[in-house]
């Protein structure tokens, strides 16, 4: 609970709830200027990352390992199965599928 408690107190400076005037059940969630600030740094530091993979990998090689990762990622993960007593040995969690596209 704690943790939660947290994360809700960390989440007021990049988010704002208010209410919709069109239905006051309803709440509008949207970011704060710190918020927008924060977002507008990750694509940056995101486009810089791009841009010197690119800049190594070449742009075909690119294209396609963004192809494998989102394959990657389609899938569930495998992850190491409590007690395992021979190295490797590996359990499937299943998670629901993601969304179509």
């Amino acid at each position: 609970m704690a943790g939660t408690f947290g994360s809700l107190n960390a989440a007021k400076r990049y988010l704002k709830r208010t209410t919709d005037p069109a239905d006051r059940r309803a709440k509008i969630i949207e970011f704060t200027d710190q918020g927008w600030a924060t977002v507008n740094l990750a694509l940056s530091a995101l486009a810089e990352l791009e841009a010197e993979i690119t800049g190594r990998l070449g742009e075909p090689a690119v294209r396609q390992l963004r192809g494998t990762l989102l394959q990657i990622l389609d899938r569930p993960p495998r992850l190491p199965r409590s007690g395992a007593s021979q190295p490797g040995m590996m359990a499937t969690t299943m998670l629901p599928p993601g969304p179509a596209g």
